[in-house]
C-alpha cells in the first residue's frame, strides 16, 4: 500500500505472490530467487522500470513464474527482444 515505494528488493526469500499493481511510482524492482508463482506490475508505470538508472528490473530464477501481468504486453515483448 506504499504508492510512494521507488525500489523493491526483496531477492532471496520464498515469495509466492508479489502485487505491486497500486505502486505506480517504483522505478526498480529485484525480486530474483524466490518462490514466485504470481507477479503483477500493472501500475501504470512500466516504461519508466524498464528504462530506470539503476539495474530496473529482475526476476530471475523464479523457476514458476511463467507470466507477469505487465501494463502493455505488445510492448514489453518487443522491448525485450530490443534489448
Amino acid at each position: 500500500n506504499n504508492t510512494a515505494l521507488t525500489y523493491l528488493y526483496c531477492s532471496n526469500n520464498q515469495l509466492t505472490s508479489l502485487n505491486l499493481s497500486n505502486n505506480d511510482s517504483l522505478n526498480s524492482l529485484q525480486c530474483q530467487n524466490n518462490q514466485l508463482i504470481t507477479l503483477d506490475i500493472r501500475n501504470g508505470n512500466n516504461t519508466n522500470m524498464y528504462t530506470s538508472f539503476w539495474s530496473p528490473l529482475n526476476f530471475t530464477n523464479n523457476p514458476q513464474l511463467y507470466c507477469i501481468d505487465v501494463d502493455n504486453a505488445s510492448w514489453a515483448r518487443a522491448e525485450r527482444r530490443s534489448s
